[in-house]
């Protein structure tokens, strides 16, 4: 038997991004530095955080961009029968990032494009731990 959570709800819920260099140097590139979740539950639902945190370096590997973003994620979770702990930690540390990562890349690719720089581009994938 097969029992599936659905995505009801993704949202932004924090920005931080600073520009650190007046001007930078390519190649551009993005660094992940740390990547966190948390999980909370309300009734018939599980509410999932996902935090980046980002720098920008430049070609001489001066970081000229720092970005914090956190994104939550609302997910209906079946009740009969109830998913497990484990399942529910399993899909906050894989099936989240899933989720959340091509808004992740999305986000930074516009945003630093509004700031006036080159559009920068994150992996494709982070690594899951």
């Amino acid at each position: 038997m097969i029992r599936r959570a659905s995505l009801v709800d993704l949202r932004l819920r924090k920005l931080d991004a600073e520009l650190l260099l007046p001007v930078v140097k390519p190649p551009l590139r993005v660094v992940l530095l740390d990547l966190t979740r948390e999980m909370s539950s309300i009734p018939g639902h599980m509410v999932y955080a996902c935090s980046y945190e980002l720098e920008g370096r430049d070609g001489t590997q001066e970081t000229f961009l720092s970005l914090k973003i956190v994104l939550n994620a609302v997910v209906r979770v079946p009740d009969d029968p109830p998913l497990t702990e484990s399942e529910l930690k399993a899909f906050g540390a894989v099936g989240l990032i899933e989720i959340a990562h091509p808004y992740i890349r999305e986000l930074v690719h516009s945003l630093s494009g509004r700031m006036g720089l080159p559009a920068l581009v994150v992996e494709v994938a982070p690594p899951i731990a």
